[in-house]
């Protein structure tokens, strides 16, 4: 709540103080499954605080710590659909962190392993659309560090499997706003790199495609901001 009115000290305070309770928990019994997850959800929250603030070093700290928790999680439970998905999360933050700090081989690295796991959430249930969706966010991450570092034949190649991912999502569910909004995204994008590569005629093709999503989002409802992003 705290952080949500934008009084981050307080949240800050409030997080670090369920970390406490947290690690004084696992002093008890280093085996408390529930006390592990719990430690690693402050840790994320701190994590979270300390990237809006800035502090991008003591988030990543913070993130690093949290993915080395769930690590420890995942060996104990490798088929846990719930710890595969906290690991996932855990390595897109470091990623993001990483990619926000310029380090972009680390960043590619976190994000390749969040890809991974995305990869076997689906594999576990093709019918997940959340799982579907997380994974195209997934490899959408590896394609922008690919294109940061100049990589565009293999930004466009993770912005195409991206943008089919959410092809299919929408076929799934056409009225569903959020896959509206991130298939206009996965166009825009391939839209980007096709005109960064002076293949204009398919990046007018995409962007025209991403404008009439932007469009029918927009006629739904006026107030959407998000829409005219």
């Amino acid at each position: 709540l705290r952080e949500k009115e934008g009084n981050l000290a307080q949240a800050l305070k409030a997080f670090e103080e369920s970390l406490e309770f947290g690690r004084k928990r696992l002093a008890l019994d280093s085996t408390n499954v529930v006390a592990l997850c719990n430690v690693s959800i402050a840790l994320d929250d701190i994590g979270r605080v300390k990237a809006t603030k800035g502090e991008l070093s003591r988030a990543l700290q913070a993130y690093e710590a949290s993915l080395d928790l769930r690590l420890d999680l995942i060996s104990r439970d490798s088929t846990n659909a719930v710890t595969l998905g906290n690991l996932s999360v855990s390595f897109g933050n470091v990623g993001d962190t990483r990619m926000a700090l310029g380090a972009l081989e680390p960043a590619l690295q976190a994000y390749g392993e969040a890809l991974e796991l995305s990869r076997k959430l689906v594999a576990l249930d093709s019918t997940n659309a959340n799982a579907r969706r997380n994974l195209s966010a997934a490899i959408e991450k590896v394609g922008g560090v690919r294109e940061a570092q100049g990589d565009l034949p293999q930004a466009l190649k993770a912005y195409e499997e991206a943008l089919e991912l959410r092809r299919e999502l929408m076929a799934m569910d056409p009225t569903n706003a959020t896959n509206l909004r991130l298939f206009s995204i996965a166009l825009n994008r391939v839209g980007g790199v096709r005109e960064a590569e002076g293949d204009f005629p398919p990046a007018l093709q995409a962007y025209q495609e991403a404008l009439e999503l932007r469009r029918a989002l927009l006629a739904r409802d006026s107030t959407d901001m998000t829409a005219l992003r």
